[in-house]
């Protein structure tokens, strides 16, 4: 299965170094619409990057975005609710309105572990400032990958 993970420099360079890196945090019990415990994956099949951008944004580190080849057994299936990216209407009034509404919202299925490392999550390619690549989605392009062997 391949699946892929935004993340800090810290953490990806804990993972190029071979540390095992670990992380228990519950997500639910931190406040967010989730039943995923520790680190969070979404499928490259089911889940576009470039949509993932946009409703990840303010959520998590956009210093890397990794992809990696694991087995689907040392991930737990699971979900997390984000907000889907508004059209803007011209008006920022509205347009606060429409982005604050519950209704505003999607389910997506994700993947989350409490531990992993390059013993059972294989780097395939890796992206750097994602945010230096950012623009609107309807303009967001392929990001700029390097391919590896790490």
């Amino acid at each position: 299965m391949r699946v892929f993970r935004f993340m800090s420099n810290s953490e990806f360079e804990m993972y190029k170094a071979g540390k095992v890196l670990v992380n228990n945090n519950n997500h639910r019990e931190k406040g967010f619409k989730s039943d995923s415990v520790g680190f969070c994956f979404f499928d490259e099949n089911e889940i576009d990057i470039k949509q993932a951008i946009h409703f990840l944004s303010g959520l998590v580190s956009f210093d890397i975005c990794a992809v990696f080849e694991t087995d689907k057994n040392n991930l737990k299936q699971g979900y997390g609710v984000y907000k889907k990216n508004c059209k803007p209407t011209g008006n920022l009034g509205i347009d606060l309105v429409i982005a604050l509404m519950d209704n505003n919202t999607m389910r997506r299925t994700e993947y989350s572990t409490k531990m992993y490392s390059k013993e059972n999550f294989k780097l395939i390619k890796f992206s750097k400032d994602i945010w230096k690549q950012y623009t609107i989605l309807e303009e967001q392009k392929d990001l700029k990958w390097e391919e590896c062997n790490v």
